[in-house]
């Protein structure tokens, strides 16, 4: 389902997400708020990130709800889940012109 307010579809961003590495690793610690922290600052400077959720951190959750919990934490929205792979996105903010 596409959100209302956001211009590029989700098909969009699926084919664009196949040219980027993960950037972000979660293991057996699970999601740290240092994770999260970096994953926003990534959002910020590329608006479209790959999150691999590795074993270890999976034997403990499933990839959906991880991935729920990652949009949430991040103020994203997930594009994919595919295999081990959380494609997020959020629309980049424009700097203020002060």
């Amino acid at each position: 389902m596409e959100s209302a307010n956001s211009p590029i579809s989700g098909t969009a961003l699926k084919k664009e997400a196949k040219q980027i590495k993960p950037l972000v690793r979660i293991g057996k610690n699970g999601i740290t708020e240092s994770q999260v922290e970096e994953i926003k600052r990534h959002l910020q400077k590329r608006g479209l990130i790959k999150v691999k959720l590795l074993d270890n951190f999976l034997s403990k959750t499933g990839r959906k709800e991880a991935a729920k919990d990652l949009a949430e934490k991040t103020g994203s929205r997930v594009v994919a889940v595919t295999g081990f792979t959380v494609v997020l996105f959020r629309e980049k903010k424009q700097p203020d012109e002060n």
